[in-house]
């Protein structure tokens, strides 16, 4: 299951944000937020995806 939206925050109005509910290959319950919009603007989450990115 997944579910996407918007929310208003600090950061600004019609923030995105997902949230994904599923079973994983054993059966384990999993459950990630997608939420980093709501603390970081795009300056911000470029920057920290650019310190993934590094070796």
């Amino acid at each position: 299951m997944e579910w996407h939206g918007t929310v208003s925050g600090p950061k600004g109005n019609d923030i995105p944000f997902g949230i994904v509910e599923r079973f994983g290959p054993g059966g384990e319950w999993e459950l990630y937020f997608d939420t980093l919009p709501l603390v970081a603007d795009r300056a911000e989450i470029g920057v920290l995806f650019q310190k993934l990115a590094q070796p």
